[in-house]
């Protein structure tokens, strides 16, 4: 894509599955937000069987954004996941995503 722009402004970053790969590396913290604290130990499971947030998907139904309706029925992809991956903070997020981790390194390159 970057060589179809033709411009070394230009850094796409393709998120490999969804946003809520993010919200999956900060399990605790969501857990948390829906008064579920147990859970954050289920997400750490379903995130170390994966090999990483950025890698849990096994299709449709195993999504990360499934995955999390499953554990929170309540769960509001557009209110719930950007306020999580805002309170887990950058920090936290690309120490468990590297995709993400080397996408950000670049455009300080």
């Amino acid at each position: 894509m970057a060589e179809a722009v033709g411009s070394r402004r230009f850094r796409p970053h393709l998120v490999l599955h969804e946003t809520e790969a993010w919200v999956l590396a900060a399990g605790d913290l969501a857990a948390h937000r829906f008064g579920r604290p147990g859970l954050g130990s289920k997400i750490a499971g379903i995130v170390a069987s994966a090999g990483g947030p950025e890698l849990v998907d096994d299709g449709p139904q195993t999504a990360p954004s499934k995955r999390l309706l499953q554990l929170f029925p309540t769960y509001a992809k557009l209110v719930d996941g950007p306020a999580i991956i805002a309170e887990a903070g950058l920090e936290t997020i690309l120490g468990e995503c590297p995709h993400a981790q080397a996408w950000l390194e670049s455009l300080a390159g």
